[in-house]
């Protein structure tokens, strides 16, 4: 699926989150999506069962909790979104913070969440909040890690030209599209991990290298590829060295909004299997990440049974 049609913005309400529900929001008008608000209210005291007096208590307490939460959170989305409560979907849970958004987001069809980069308790942009981080490694769907940054108009779509990164390409080309942004792809060849070394031996140790001529000739066909999948106005960028850094570094040098990025996780346990450069990526980028998983929409049924306005 390319076109995500229900969007679910997660919030804590701190300026992170803020960033989160004003791209949730966009991304929703731009698509044409249904948009969901959810706010997790942290469940720090569990009701000791020997006690069910103190359960009772804390249930009438919880209703209350509830009720006061979606009191604010309604005014949160009209103040930052401008949207009025009729426009928007508001949800309140209790429990872990991850748990009940990617639940939520299962229960509910979502196939976008999102989330700030960092929470209230977040730290520096290269140690992820680890809600966002958890979110990302065990949704069932894509996920777009929201950090506030200057407009440029510019989208890179990363790409290992591997047949199941094509769905991360196409949604940049959609993304892009869309913003009336401009189009860049990426590809990283590291080729310190194609040459290799043999243990020593008797004989000594050896190596095994590429020849620059064939280097050159991958780094060509990589480059017309590109072009090819991006189509006319897009611009390719074939670079050398380490995944992640390569494009984080790209991205900054272009002035990016957004990176896509795709990741091979489905569903099941595959979804701890995010894959290192797309987690380095949401790790390491000073833009909004969109993290984006192979057909979503088919993995969520088989499992089952920066854009600021």
């Amino acid at each position: 699926m390319t076109h995500p049609k229900h969007v679910l913005a997660v919030t804590d309400f701190s300026d992170a989150a803020d960033a989160a529900l004003r791209q949730a929001s966009g991304v929703a008008r731009m698509f044409s999506a249904k948009l969901s608000v959810l706010h997790v209210v942290p469940d720090f005291v569990r009701a000791n069962p020997l006690f069910p007096q103190g359960s009772e208590r804390d249930i009438q307490g919880e209703v209350e909790l509830e009720k006061k939460a979606l009191d604010e959170l309604a005014v949160r989305v009209k103040e930052v979104t401008g949207r009025p409560q009729s426009d928007v979907e508001l949800a309140i849970r209790i429990g872990a913070v991850e748990v009940a958004v990617v639940r939520f987001a299962e229960e509910a069809d979502v196939d976008l969440i999102v989330v700030g980069a960092t929470g209230r308790t977040g730290l520096a942009r290269l140690f992820l909040g680890s809600t966002a981080e958890r979110v990302v490694r065990y949704s069932h769907c894509s996920v777009l890690v929201a950090r506030s940054s200057a407009p440029t108009s510019r989208v890179l779509g990363a790409t290992d030209l591997s047949k199941g990164a094509h769905i991360a390409v196409e949604r940049a080309k959609a993304e892009a599209e869309l913003r009336g942004a401009k189009l860049d792809l990426i590809h990283v060849m590291d080729f310190s991990s194609l040459g290799w070394s043999a243990a020593g031996g008797p004989l000594g140790g050896f190596s095994v290298s590429i020849p620059q001529e064939k280097m050159d000739e991958m780094r060509k066909l990589a480059s017309e590829t590109l072009s090819a999948l991006g189509g006319p106005g897009s611009t390719p960028h074939v670079v050398d060295g380490s995944p992640k850094r390569a494009i984080v570094s790209t991205a900054e040098s272009i002035g990016a909004d957004l990176i896509v990025v795709g990741t091979h996780g489905r569903t099941g346990l595959a979804r701890m299997a995010l894959g290192s450069v797309a987690e380095g990526v949401v790790q390491g980028a000073s833009c909004s990440v969109l993290v984006v998983r192979p057909d979503a929409a088919h993995a969520h049924k088989a499992a089952a049974g920066n854009f600021d306005e």
